[in-house]
C-alpha cells in the first residue's frame, strides 16, 4: 500500500462526506489584515470566533454588499475594485479584512484564534483524556453527535466508512470502521497519516486478519483540531 494514496484518499473522502466543511479556508488571526479572495457576483462567507457586532466599510461602500448572520458575514462583490472592511465582534475584537478580486474566490473563510494555543501542554492532556473517554464508549460532554454510514476511502485493500462525528468547541472526533478487502492480513498505516490539524489517532487493532475472518474489521478514532 502506498502511503500517499492512503493519506490523500482519506483526507478527500472525509472532506467530501462533510460538504459544509469541504470548501472552508481556515485562517489564524495574528492582528494583521486578513486576505479574502472575492469575485464580482460571487458570495463569500467569513466566519468569526464570536458573534459579529458591527461592520465598517471603506470609502466606496456601494462597491460591496455585506450581510451579517450570527458569527458570519456574507460578502457580495459588486465591482472589480473591492475595498477593505473592518468587522467588530461582540467580544470587542476588530478584524481588518483585505478584500481582493480573484479568479479563484473563497467560498468560506473561517477565522480562528492564534494557532499557538493548540500546542499548549494542557490541550495535549485534554486530547488524551478525550481519547480515553471515547475508547470507553462514552459520548464527550457537550458534544453534538452526527451519525452516518459513508464510505470515505477504498483502494481495493482497505475500506473506511465514516460512522460518527462528535462536534466539540475545539475539535472534531471522527469514528470510522476499517475493513480488510484482501485475502491476506494487512496493517493499517495510521502512523503514516498526516491529516490537517490532526491531534490524535488510534485504532482498535493495528493488524487486520484476511477478509472474512473474525478480526478483518476494526474501529479508527481521529481527533482533529478546528
Amino acid at each position: 500500500m502506498k502511503r500517499n494514496s492512503f493519506v490523500i484518499g482519506l483526507v478527500l473522502g472525509i472532506l467530501l462526506s462533510m460538504a459544509p466543511l469541504a470548501f472552508a479556508r481556515e485562517v489564524y488571526f495574528h492582528h494583521q489584515p486578513i486576505k479574502v479572495n472575492t469575485a464580482v457576483g460571487r458570495v463569500t462567507e467569513v466566519r468569526f470566533p464570536t458573534k459579529v457586532a458591527k461592520i465598517i466599510k471603506g470609502a466606496v461602500p456601494e462597491s460591496v454588499s455585506v450581510e451579517v448572520v450570527d458569527q458570519s458575514i456574507y460578502i457580495l462583490l459588486k465591482t472589480s475594485n473591492p475595498l477593505d472592511i473592518f468587522v467588530m465582534t461582540e467580544d470587542g475584537q476588530s478584524y481588518p479584512l483585505n478584500l481582493v478580486s480573484s479568479e479563484e474566490p473563497d467560498t468560506k473563510v473561517e477565522i480562528a484564534a492564534d494557532q499557538k494555543s493548540s500546542k499548549e501542554p494542557g490541550n495535549t492532556q485534554a486530547t488524551i483524556a478525550l481519547i480515553k473517554e471515547i475508547l470507553l464508549g462514552n459520548v464527550p460532554a457537550g458534544a453534538t453527535v452526527l451519525q452516518g454510514d459513508v464510505e470515505v476511502f477504498n483502494n481495493g485493500q482497505i475500506a473506511l466508512r465514516l460512522k460518527t462525528i462528535y462536534e466539540l468547541t475545539q475539535c472534531r472526533v471522527y469514528i470510522l470502521s476499517a475493513e480488510n478487502l484482501l485475502e491476506k492480513r494487512i496493517v493499517i498505516p495510521i502512523q503514516d497519516i498526516n491529516f490537517p490539524r490532526l491531534l490524535a489517532i488510534t485504532s482498535g487493532q493495528d493488524l487486520l486478519e484476511a477478509k472474512g475472518g473474525d478480526k478483518d474489521q476494526t474501529t479508527v478514532y481521529m481527533v482533529v483540531g478546528r
